[in-house]
């Protein structure tokens, strides 16, 4: 197992190099969240500064040294991997407790936090620098996620800007007393609430903030989207406030930001019930389906009909095992 330790000077200026950590990237990046990092790097070195990225794979110790973290999304097993390599080697907890910024993404959130609920209903130990718990919500979250930022629990009120990005999740993040959330959802459902809980009377919230560490459902990625969360993160690791960072011109941002913004939707009210998002199957790997399509007039696919309310652990089979791509349906689609 190789060693990233002693990697340079903790205090970064423009004569040393800033080390950007990218975290267990070969299995927590389902959307490309190693993206962030990049974002990271360039704004950097468009400011005059020198800037690497260190990839912290499974094969490697974990360094403390590196000048902020970034950590991306994966699937159940991945986040146990992922989980039990950090609480192994421990550098990020000494690197957080330095004060160190991390940007962690989805199940990155989630495996940060005490634990997680897995497929098969049992709670995964998570590395514990997170006050939050994950359990399954009603159904699965994919879409446009945009929410107003909060500030109680970041270092400085830079965020003025909407927060957008991209969701795609099954979990439902609750927060414990030393977490506070990134934003207040606008659109999307970010952190969600359990299955059968209601909504509160002052809204979804998304994230979770807590010392150094940031974390959201936003991918994105995530800080190609929202260049000021970015800017407060470099901050963070120059030790300077936010205000004061050269102003970059890059005309795509906010050209990007107003497209997604348009694509996004309220989101829900009310109660969450156990019904499964319509899921959209090519006909070729769904031989039932290819007949319901053909008599449709459908040649490419065809939307399955909601789930009715279920038990949780028929929902989570149907969640963990549905993926028509691959050929694989539950038995409640197969008969339908």
């Amino acid at each position: 197992m190789s060693s990233l330790h002693n990697l340079h000077n903790p205090t970064p200026g423009k004569d040393s190099v800033i080390h950007i950590g990218t975290l267990l990237p070969d299995i927590m990046s389902t959307y490309g969240d190693d993206g962030n990092a990049l974002v990271l790097r360039e704004r950097l070195r468009r400011r005059g500064y020198q800037a690497e990225i260190i990839r912290i794979t499974l094969q490697d110790d974990v360094p403390s040294s590196c000048n902020i973290y970034t950590m991306g999304g994966g699937e159940d097993v991945a986040q146990i991997l992922a989980s039990k390599h950090l609480r192994t080697h421990r550098g990020l907890f000494t690197a957080v407790e330095a004060g160190r910024p991390l940007l962690a993404i989805c199940a990155g959130l989630q495996m940060l936090g005490e634990w997680f609920q897995v497929a098969d209903g049992s709670h995964a130990e998570g590395v514990g620098l997170l006050d939050v718990t994950t359990v399954p919500q009603a159904t699965r979250s994919i879409g446009e996620l945009v929410g107003t930022p909060l500030t109680e629990g970041l270092a400085e009120p830079f965020l003025t800007e909407p927060l957008m990005g991209f969701e795609n999740h099954m979990g439902a993040t609750v927060l414990g007393p030393d977490a506070r959330p990134l934003s207040r959802v606008k659109y999307g459902v970010g952190n969600s609430i359990p299955a059968g809980s209601s909504i509160p009377a002052t809204g979804l919230v998304d994230g979770a903030v807590q010392g150094s560490i940031i974390a959201t459902y936003m991918h994105g990625p995530c800080l190609a989207r929202n260049p000021q969360l970015a800017d407060y993160l470099i901050a963070q690791v120059l030790g300077v406030p936010a205000a004061e960072l050269a102003p970059l011109d890059i005309p795509a941002i906010p050209l990007l930001r107003k497209e997604r913004l348009a694509a996004a939707k309220p989101p829900p009210t009310g109660t969450a019930k156990a019904q499964h998002s319509p899921i959209y199957v090519l006909h070729t790997v769904a031989p039932t389906y290819r007949k319901r399509a053909l008599k449709r007039g459908k040649t490419t696919e065809v939307a399955l009909p909601p789930l009715p309310l279920l038990p949780d652990t028929v929902m989570l089979s149907h969640a963990g095992v549905c993926d028509p791509n691959k050929g694989n349906l539950c038995q409640w689609c197969c008969n339908q």
